[in-house]
């Protein structure tokens, strides 16, 4: 019976607009500009309030709005580890973080000192032949990964 209390009994949690999507469920060309994440972000669901537009007020504050690490496609209990502040958690962030800013610097040398084409940029980090699972759409991730790449140096320029 103590479940069944429980369960009808409980308070709703008090929630606000969601800072990072502004209360749409999901974020846009101008959300990615206004919080500075355009080579790190497409435009998709927000991974701040899952889609839903509207965010638990005791969450606002512990994970930046604007934090890269933090996607639609993160695991949900790393998700959780992250708003927890879990040590670990902090640690793969911070490496993501790294490798990251260590693939846009590698982009711009490869073009602007070393002047190579996106295409080119391509199959030197991918390489020509890529291993890929069966099933793997091995064409249209380089499609993509040119289109990023073009994103870089466009971002530099």
């Amino acid at each position: 019976m103590k479940f069944f209390q429980r369960l009808f009994n409980r308070q709703p949690k008090e929630t606000a607009e969601c800072p990072r999507c502004l209360g749409k469920g999901h974020v846009n060309r101008d959300d990615i500009k206004r919080l500075g994440q355009e080579l790190r972000w497409l435009p998709g669901k927000c991974a701040y309030c899952k889609g839903t537009g509207r965010v638990d007020v005791q969450m606002i504050g512990k994970v930046a709005v604007d934090e890269a690490y933090l996607t639609a496609n993160l695991p949900t209990g790393e998700r959780e580890l992250l708003f927890a502040g879990d040590l670990g958690a902090m640690r793969r962030k911070e490496m993501v973080k790294a490798e990251s800013e260590k693939l846009i610097t590698k982009i711009r040398i490869l073009h602007f000192e070393q002047n190579h084409s996106a295409e080119e940029i391509a199959d030197i980090l991918i390489g020509p032949y890529m291993i890929a699972p069966r099933g793997f759409d091995v064409q249209n991730f380089r499609n993509e990964f040119i289109s990023y790449i073009k994103r870089v140096i466009h971002e530099a320029d």
